[in-house]
């Protein structure tokens, strides 16, 4: 019989491969008893599982030649099916770390360049940016998230037409998230919809679907033969099921295919073919053959090259889908998180250690806990860096003290509310900065290290950056991506202001309507009271019924968002009925102004139904209002 040489090589690489993670799997180079500690770190996860409930967990790490690839828990907890190291798993976002290679491949192929710009090689890409004249948008802005589009809105998610969507149909289905919102390459903003674009630059340069060069040149390379990236699973029996939980009952969601190509999210892998792709970066992108890429490329993806923040010599945030986590205290991990659908997905390497580790949940649940006992256990034997002294801040922070406002929102539809809450003030205090946080979140004492770069006394790194715009303007950046800019405190005063005062009036409007309720009151109480009463009442419980619908969807799934149905319908007329009852109670309270009597009730409702009616305005300037889900 004969045997052709691909398949000839794929099985000897399986064997190398198999041979690599049972014999190396038994002996580390970095401590003495691997086997044993492995076994005390696997008990620790199971009890973490436990406590979060969390079904099922693929494991991959890499510590040196050591190589472990396995699972615990359920894939399918009804059937009571567990997970091995062959059990696919949805990787979520993590799938752009792919996507950036894929472009890569075709940078080195002299295809076109990281700086090129997007309308030169990809003119049939219709987006909307003021400044393309002085900064266009180019394919490095789409890599790292700064080309300032919004991220995917709720009717893009996903769909179960994804497969009928090809080539510029399938990434100009998230088009009205392409325009431009701050100059690009200023700031980092994640944006699924840029990976939706370079899917698409793959195929026109390539010729090939995303998911079949994905597959040969990035996947197979590496001996990724498991794992693949097709957007319709037909026969889900070594898959694991994605699950939400309910009153502590496990729910399976949906197997949804992402909107488009899915380059941002359809891969599948197993811990095996994870532990293949962590290995892969501890080897400087070698395979057992031969070198992938040059070395230059795998440090331009870990490099950030666009923002104000790198620019100003911050080396935190986001590459080209390759981000440092700054949560350990040896040493820093580096790669990607990915969360959607069922499954929380996460990728973190060290190259100078050669240390690494992917895990994957269908629970849903965070993966900080779970992350924190296998960076322990890869750490353990790393001894405490020496940490660099902070040197003197003198007056050179003095232009920076103030009030700095948050303006690099995900979605700026959603989340205007940050820009008024998420906010802070710099003071200096001897030779420190301190930063106040207005609500929610603890001080921060930053120490000067190197120009205008700051840490945390604890921090490996600087991972905080002062600087100026093109405009002078200061801006500040930390370690979550989130840039601030300074401006007067008196604008965003007034708007809290005018939140704390909607908070009172809702407050007031309920003790009046439940006073008014007490049977004596209500005989009493005269008609031209109980309209502009009550009203209020059902508007709160119409925009609490949207909004409870909306996060219900999100919960559970998101392909209801696509078109008009009960829970699009809902969520429409929920918002929408909050306004009309709103402004139908000052309608009323006009009416029978006359026949009121007490002038404390009309004060009262003057101010309940002015703010509540001024807070409607609010929302409606905002999109809140008769939310059209399925048009976003």
């Amino acid at each position: 019989m004969k045997i052709s040489t691909s398949i000839l090589k794929r099985s000897i690489s399986s064997l190398i491969f198999f041979f690599t993670i049972n014999v190396f799997g038994q002996v580390s180079q970095n401590h003495p008893n691997p086997s044993e500690s492995r076994t005390v770190l696997l008990h620790k996860l199971k009890e973490v599982m436990k406590e979060e409930h969390i079904p099922g967990l693929m494991i991959s790490i890499v510590k040196g030649d050591s190589i472990y690839a396995g699972g615990l828990g359920y894939a399918d907890v009804k059937n009571k099916i567990p997970v091995s190291s062959r059990t696919l798993f949805l990787q979520n976002s993590v799938t752009k770390m792919f996507t950036a290679m894929g472009i890569l491949q075709l940078v080195h192929q002299g295809k076109f360049k990281l700086t090129d710009e997007l309308k030169k090689i990809a003119p049939e890409i219709e987006f909307q940016n003021k400044w393309e004249d002085t900064n266009p948008v180019k394919v490095v802005h789409l890599l790292e998230h700064t080309a300032g589009f919004d991220d995917v809105h709720l009717n893009n998610m996903y769909s179960n037409k994804s497969e009928k969507h090809k080539g510029l149909e399938a990434a100009m289905i998230f088009k009205n998230s392409y325009v431009s919102r701050w100059k690009p390459g200023q700031r980092m903003s994640y944006s699924n919809p840029d990976y939706a674009i370079l899917g698409y630059l793959i195929e026109k340069f390539s010729g090939k679907s995303w998911s079949s060069f994905i597959k040969e040149s990035v996947l197979s390379p590496i001996g990724m033969h498991d794992s693949n990236c097709e957007l319709k699973v037909q026969d889900l029996t070594n898959y694991a099921i994605g699950y939400r939980f309910s009153n502590g009952d496990p729910i399976p969601f949906p197997f949804n295919s992402p909107a488009g190509t899915g380059s941002g999210s359809a891969l599948k892998a197993d811990a095996q073919d994870m532990a293949k792709f962590v290995r892969f970066f501890l080897n400087d992108w070698r395979t057992d053959s031969s070198r992938w890429l040059p070395l230059s490329y795998l440090e331009q993806m870990e490099t950030v090259h666009s923002t104000l923040a790198a620019k100003n010599g911050l080396k935190l945030g986001y590459g080209f889908a390759n981000e440092k986590f700054p949560n350990n205290s040896k040493v820093t991990f580096r790669g990607h998180f990915g969360g959607d659908n069922g499954f929380n997905s996460l990728v973190l390497y060290n190259r100078e250690h050669k240390l690494g580790y992917a895990i994957c949940n269908n629970g849903y649940k965070g993966m900080w806990r779970l992350s924190q006992l296998i960076e322990e256990y890869l750490t353990l034997d790393l001894p405490l860096p020496k940490v660099d002294q902070p040197i003197s801040l003198g007056r050179s922070a003095d232009a920076y003290l103030g009030y700095y406002q948050f303006l690099n929102t995900q979605r700026s539809k959603w989340n205007f509310l940050q820009k008024i809450t998420n906010g802070f003030k710099v003071e200096k205090s001897a030779d420190k900065l301190i930063v106040h946080w207005m609500f929610g979140r603890q001080d921060d004492t930053l120490y000067r290290m190197k120009n205008m770069l700051f840490k945390r006394k604890h921090d490996l790194d600087p991972y905080y950056v002062f600087g100026k715009d093109d405009e002078g303007t200061p801006f500040f950046q930390g370690e979550r991506n989130e840039y601030y800019q300074k401006t007067a405190y008196f604008p965003v005063l007034m708007q809290q202001v005018f939140l704390g005062l909607t908070t009172l009036a809702v407050l007031l409007s309920i003790l009046l309507a439940v006073i008014t309720l007490i049977p004596a009151s209500f005989k009493n109480s005269k008609p031209a009271v109980r309209g502009p009463v009550f009203f209020p009442i059902l508007a709160f419980i119409s925009g609490f019924l949207a909004y409870r619908t909306l996060s219900v969807t999100d919960e559970t799934n998101k392909l209801l968002y696509n078109d008009f149905n009960i829970s699009s319908g809902t969520i429409f007329f929920g918002s929408l009925g909050f306004a009309v009852y709103i402004f139908y109670a000052i309608f009323l309270l006009y009416r029978k102004w006359n026949s009121l009597r007490s002038w404390g009730i009309k004060g009262m409702l003057c101010f309940n139904l002015g703010v509540l009616g001024c807070f409607a305005f609010y929302l409606a300037v905002h999109g809140w209002i008769g939310i059209c889900v399925w048009n976003l």
